[in-house]
């Protein structure tokens, strides 16, 4: 019998691959048994991709749905508050673990960092309670497209200049929360890419320590199924960035 895993995915979702049905699939395989997918007003082509979703079974598997596009950081948001008002059915587990819907997340590294939160847990659950897992990629790998590779390394530059806090990777969509941390994280300002932006300069703020977990590197048709905007969504970043950093001086 399969071990099962202790923590809830949830995995924003718009317009996904067909390949998205397989992965969840593998997931459940691999002892997962609460995954969260939310459809982000995907089109009308992708509904038998959730179709397929649902068909898996299981009582944990669930497709929350929003009416039209609302972007990867509302999904987030909308997510924590349904985890966090169905905790009291949703079992003994400790946190939940954010992924992207565009294949970029192994499901070996999904294992990886669940097994590296449950034994943060058994060790110091203080600890634990005050910290946030980031799946870290190493953005010199060959594999990496070149607007991934140097945007993302600006922007963790501008992030340690500015709130002092050294991440190796910014932008990763793979991120664990104690279930305890949900309820700081759920009415941030951002609906988009730049919510993630804003959970880091959040959890600075209040003094969570932030631990690195290394994954592999891996990108679908060098990552052409990913839904960021490098004009818009950057500058949706670079914009939050700067006025959460000029307001500590004038709060």
């Amino acid at each position: 019998m399969k071990s099962l895993r202790r923590t809830i995915l949830i995995i924003p979702a718009y317009n996904p691959p067909f390949y998205f049905v397989d992965y969840v699939k593998e997931l459940v395989e691999n002892g997962f048994e609460y995954i969260l997918v939310v459809d982000d007003g995907s089109r009308d082509e992708s509904q038998k991709i959730f179709e397929a979703i649902k068909s898996l079974g299981g009582p944990g598997l669930e497709v929350l749905v929003h009416d039209k596009n609302m972007g990867k950081g509302r999904a987030l948001k909308d997510a924590f508050k349904w985890v966090l008002d169905k905790q009291d059915i949703l079992g003994p587990h400790l946190g939940v673990l954010c992924l992207d819907s565009d294949g970029q997340h192994l499901v070996e590294d999904v294992v990886k960092l669940d097994k590296v939160m449950t034994a943060d847990h058994s060790w110091d659950r203080g600890l634990f309670e005050s910290t946030i897992y980031l799946g870290r990629r190493n953005f010199d790998e060959a594999c990496v497209p070149f607007r991934n590779r140097y945007g993302n390394k600006f922007t963790r530059y501008i992030f340690r200049l500015l709130f002092g806090v050294k991440v190796g990777d910014s932008q990763t969509g793979m991120r664990g929360l104690p279930l305890g941390a949900l309820s700081d994280f759920k009415d941030l300002d951002g609906d988009r890419f730049e919510y993630e932006m804003n959970m880091l300069i959040e959890a600075s703020r209040l003094a969570y320590r932030i631990k690195e977990v290394d994954i592999k590197t891996h990108y679908v048709r060098d990552n052409s199924e990913s839904h960021f905007r490098v004009f818009v969504d950057s500058f949706k970043i670079y914009r939050l960035i700067f006025r959460k950093f000029f307001a500590k001086f004038f709060n």
